[in-house]
């Protein structure tokens, strides 16, 4: 099983996933969303997979030279489909772990096999554009009073009309690279304003005998 970079899903995903309309029933409880019957419809989905591998195994040759091109297409559009859907769910199912906190991080699962429990980075978005105006408005704060003559037209020549385009030139050079928040602070400027951090995903790492 590999690792899920893909967290994103919703509480209310997740509870809609688990509809009534679910017939896998652990004949213990008929309440939707009922630990017992999740687990019980997962361990269905494992079952009917195995089963689909086995038989892909052993006949997608015969099946597949009765079939067209666009119909194998299909069943492969179909296979993504499912894939994506067990994604989400083990996405969810991993950052639940990772909320209760008393899971340890390194284990062996009731089956034998061992996991590692791994919290990826949190994420910072940027306003790249904000605080680089900001940036832009402070350093030339002081440039307003500042006139220059043009010596060969005799013009009177604003200086922060000048300087303004070449550092908008040089900020777009460095790209959108995040600034240096101690460098925001003497320019009265504070990180939080232009960032929001997005928590790190969560995922479980199982390993096969002999990994």
């Amino acid at each position: 099983m590999g690792e899920i970079t893909r967290a994103t899903t919703s509480d209310a995903d997740w509870a809609a996933a688990a509809a009534p309309g679910d017939h896998h029933d652990a004949g213990r409880s008929g309440k939707a969303g009922d630990p017992l019957r999740t687990v019980n419809a997962l361990s269905r989905i494992a079952e009917d997979v195995r089963r689909l591998d086995r038989y892909a195994a052993g006949a997608a040759d015969v099946m597949l030279q009765a079939l067209k091109g666009p119909e194998v297409l299909a069943m492969v559009a179909l296979v993504q489909d499912q894939r994506r859907a067990l994604a989400e769910v083990e996405a969810i199912l991993a950052r639940q772990v990772g909320r209760d906190g008393s899971t340890p991080f390194e284990g062996t699962l009731p089956d034998g096999r061992a996991y590692k429990l791994r919290k990826g980075a949190d994420r910072k978005a940027w306003d790249h554009a904000a605080w680089q105006r900001d940036v832009r408005a402070q350093v030339m704060s002081g440039l307003d009073d500042v006139s220059l003559v043009n010596v060969e037209t005799g013009e009177p020549a604003n200086l922060k009309e000048l300087v303004q385009p070449l550092l908008e030139g040089v900020q777009r050079a460095h790209g959108s690279a995040a600034p240096k928040t101690t460098a925001l602070k003497p320019l009265g400027l504070s990180a939080d304003d232009y960032c929001e951090t997005v928590p790190g995903p969560w995922s479980v790492a199982v390993m096969r005998p002999g990994d």
